[in-house]
């Protein structure tokens, strides 16, 4: 049976005291994917999608065994962690209907993120960040297929953790197959992800590829 490369999509560290000594550790996520029959894509359409982190000390020497992030989700992809300045880890991901909908549409997405706390390998329940009702799909005018990662930052504002998070999504879809002038958004929750609110950064024309830096130490927030 076929499987596909596991790939490293995102990695982040974080430094802990622990007694006397200063413990530097490194969340690594990634996304697995498997193939559960000879031609994945063909009919019927199947696979098995995961998202995994370890925690390994900055040496790579000691490690965890790996971390089911996304749960019972079976088409997920494109990680993003981020250890923020209150020393919990943040991973977001994207998950969509392809494999149920057997590539049919309409097709959709939702991005989600799970936290532990400062020190922890024990994630939180998964928090839903937004649903799309529509997915990326190629580029105008050529067969570029592009998709989204939802990349996450974290500051302190007014004493609390706020998480931002920024991603492309489609202002409309023709026919279900192109993308027409996607629009870059910015998410961010007060409270851990149970609620979000959210805007739109870009004024118009094609918009891919955003990602985001929370110049830690700063007041400002960048996403380009």
């Amino acid at each position: 049976m076929p499987t596909g490369v596991a790939s490293i999509t995102a990695a982040a560290s974080a430094s802990r005291k622990v007694g006397q000594n200063q413990i530097i550790w490194q969340f690594t996520a990634r996304s697995l994917f498997q193939c559960n029959a000879d031609d994945c894509f063909g009919d019927p359409i199947s696979f098995t999608n995961q998202i995994k982190a370890v925690r390994c000390t900055a040496d790579l020497k000691t490690c965890t065994r790996p971390i089911l992030i996304s749960g019972d989700q079976n088409s997920v992809q494109f990680s993003d962690v981020t250890v923020g300045p209150d020393g919990r880890t943040y991973i977001t991901w994207e998950e969509d209907n392809f494999l149920s909908s057997q590539g049919q549409p309409p097709s959709n997405q939702r991005l989600w993120m799970r936290v532990a706390e400062p020190g922890s390998t024990n994630f939180g329940p998964a928090r839903q960040v937004a649903l799309e009702p529509e997915d990326l799909s190629p580029l105008h005018a050529n067969s570029f297929r592009v998709a989204t990662v939802p990349k996450n930052a974290v500051k302190i504002v007014n004493g609390r953790p706020r998480i931002f998070v920024t991603w492309e999504s489609c202002r409309a879809k023709a026919l279900d197959v192109v993308c027409e002038e996607p629009q870059i958004n910015l998410g961010w929750s007060d409270n851990q992800g149970r609620s979000w609110q959210r805007s739109v950064l870009s004024t118009g024309g094609d918009n891919y590829f955003p990602t985001i830096s929370e110049n830690r130490g700063g007041r400002s927030l960048a996403v380009a």
